[in-house]
């Protein structure tokens, strides 16, 4: 599976090793699952309240061209913490058959508003 990863950390109470500490994890999970990393996309010191982000922006031009099949993040929360936000993007993605999977939630089946 190829699988595309994301990480995000967003205030002066994190910083840059998070990224870091993320995507060791990433790169880990992916490692023992034998899937093929195909990029990685990160945000720093950028909230998760909007969707306006580069690196965020860039991993959905890739996973919407259908160049992976899931893409690999710590949390949802990382990906998102505007849960309608997190709803559209899970849509768009499972259309074109592509998996959202993180390592405190695991696969993202379906993702409904309360």
């Amino acid at each position: 599976m190829r699988v595309a990863l994301y990480s995000r950390y967003s205030s002066d109470r994190q910083n840059e090793t998070s990224i870091e500490q993320q995507v060791r994890l990433l790169r880990a999970r992916a490692a023992s699952e034998g899937w093929e990393i195909v990029g990685e996309y990160e945000d720093k010191a950028l909230t998760g309240t909007n969707m306006l982000r580069p690196g965020l922006q860039q991993l959905m031009a890739v996973a919407l061209d259908q160049q992976c099949d899931c893409i690999l993040s710590e949390s949802l929360d990382r990906i998102s913490r505007d849960l309608a936000d997190l709803a559209a993007m899970n849509k768009r993605l499972r259309h074109r058959g592509i998996q959202i999977v993180t390592l405190m939630e695991g696969t993202l089946r379906r993702c409904t508003l309360p």
